[in-house]
């Protein structure tokens, strides 16, 4: 049979072409970073039980390679020798979720915990905290206040019932990445890549409730997963998002399964929410950001066309298995529409002091500031149906001088000509001399004297708004008329500015 030199010519350009796939794929997956993790089975270390500690006067109960709580109360082991902090640590547990007074309780895990046979919670130089309850499993970050990084429904480590653990922070370009396996399955996989983020650590403890265990790992090996995306945003050539991610390996050759998916809500953060995420965002309205469970599908790669949106509208990119299950996602990615919102809320910081129930931090001439530089612990609170606020900080703020007399337990502030003067634990002031009415007293809170805001407000001659949606409060120099339902989208990015 004769081959034409047309034929032949095909065949070898597709060759040629065949040749340069196989060649992209190598560069592809060549391209695609890996970071290497060593596994670490807990049970090598139990037997080194000087190595282990618990709080002073409660000991450590070592029974056939475990370590039990045969406390009454929440006990936490440490490890001192080594905090594992680039290592996937692997174990077995048996969790109580009941305590000795019948109370529900918790148990669960520090990783690159600063502090040892105490707290985490307690400490301000950082851990990542999970906290495992009966329904839930929260991934909390420590280090001058605590910050919620996300909230999973517990279906896996269930009381009393043995669960195989793997849990690690990763140190990746994009964050931290902080993964937990339950029985071979990724629970959680979050990137932290905030200034906060803790990178080192030096001890690993296990918090248990009583009657709680740990012991060997005797689970299967884990798979590889996908560091959590970044996403970044080209808004000069038509709002093109772009999103990639590398590999955690845990020694296990895994075939890299994963696509990139994009989805996109057109509703707010905190609607059509598990109940799980309902009361977490509840419990954690200051530092917890749900974003639900959002059906719009909007194509899968690398990158993607977006839109110009509200504040209320958001983005993610999701990594997803074969089976379509996510197995990471993206922080919200936000697209502002137009400079309509930013010009709306400058107008409003031009004359305001903007603070948020429950959050240490402000907007000051349009600027974000934690209220208390030396304690995150100072936030506006609402007491018996009242907004208690910082006097001296909001007073500050405004350009006020600010007096205090620790002999009669007196604040006097100073402003545009006036003087007011609060008593604590009274609900009389006055201004100028003339006696005013609170509806509730001064009082100290976190060492800070806290008013009522309308109280200080009318003192100063200012005006509130008072936003019940988000817990906003504005304090301006003149009013600026702000209504909850129209100004919706420009509160709603305040609030996320504070956040």
């Amino acid at each position: 049979m004769r081959i034409s030199k047309k034929f032949f010519a095909v065949i070898l350009a597709c060759m040629i072409l065949l040749s340069s796939i196989c060649v992209l794929a190598e560069e592809t997956a060549e391209e695609r970073k890996v970071y290497d993790v060593e596994t670490v089975n807990l049970g090598d270390y139990i037997k080194d039980t000087k190595k282990w500690e618990g709080p002073e006067g409660l000991d450590l109960t070592f029974k056939n390679g475990k370590i039990i709580n045969e406390n009454d109360e929440l006990v936490v082991f440490s490890y001192t020798e080594d905090s594992f902090a680039d290592n996937l640590v692997q174990y077995d547990v048996n969790f109580k979720y009941t305590g000795a007074d019948g109370k529900s309780a918790w148990s669960g895990l520090a990783l690159r915990s600063s502090i040892t046979n105490d707290k985490t919670w307690n400490a301000y130089s950082g851990a990542y905290l999970f906290v495992i309850k009966s329904d839930r499993i929260e991934l909390q970050r420590w280090g001058g206040g605590q910050v919620i990084l996300d909230v999973v429904e517990n279906k896996y480590i269930k009381d009393g019932v043995d669960a195989s653990i793997s849990v690690g922070a990763v140190n990746t370009d994009e964050g931290v990445c902080i993964v937990l396996f339950v029985d071979g399955v990724c629970v959680m996989n979050v990137c932290d890549d905030d200034k906060g983020a803790v990178t080192e650590g030096k001890y690993f403890n296990v918090y248990a409730s009583a009657g709680s265990s740990i012991s060997a790992y005797t689970g299967d090996a884990v798979p590889s997963v996908p560091t959590a995306p970044v996403v970044t945003a080209d808004t000069e050539n038509g709002y093109k998002l772009k999103t990639d991610y590398s590999l955690i390996s845990f020694g296990e050759e895994t075939e890299d399964a994963y696509k990139i998916t994009w989805r996109h809500s057109v509703k707010k953060v905190g609607t059509e929410l598990t109940e799980i995420d309902e009361s977490a965002i509840k419990e954690f309205s200051n530092n917890y950001e749900c974003v639900g469970v959002y059906p719009d599908y909007l194509g899968e790669g690398n990158e993607i066309e977006a839109e110009a949106q509200y504040a209320t509208d958001f983005y993610l990119a999701c990594i997803v298995d074969a089976e379509d299950n996510i197995v990471t996602h993206s922080k919200p990615v936000y697209i502002e529409e137009e400079p309509f919102l930013v010009n709306a809320a400058n107008e409003i910081y031009k004359s305001s002091v903007i603070l948020m129930v429950d959050y240490e931090t402000a907007i000051v001439n349009g600027e974000v500031v934690q209220i208390d530089e030396n304690d995150v612990d100072v936030i506006p609170t609402v007491i018996d149906g009242r907004t208690l606020v910082p006097v001296r900080f909001v007073a500050e703020s405004f350009g006020a001088k600010v007096g205090w007399e620790d002999a009669t337990q007196e604040v006097t502030i100073e402003l545009d000509g006036n003087t007011i003067v609060m008593t604590l634990d009274e609900t009389t002031y006055t201004v100028n001399g003339e006696e005013k009415q609170l509806d509730v007293a001064a009082r100290t809170i976190q060492d800070r004297t806290m008013v009522p805001v309308r109280a200080i407000s009318e003192a100063f001659g200012k005006f509130v708004f008072w936003d019940e949606e988000n817990e906003l409060i504005v304090i301006s120099n003149e009013n600026l008329g702000l209504d909850s339902v129209e100004d919706e989208d420009v509160l709603y990015y305040i609030a996320r500015e504070i956040k």
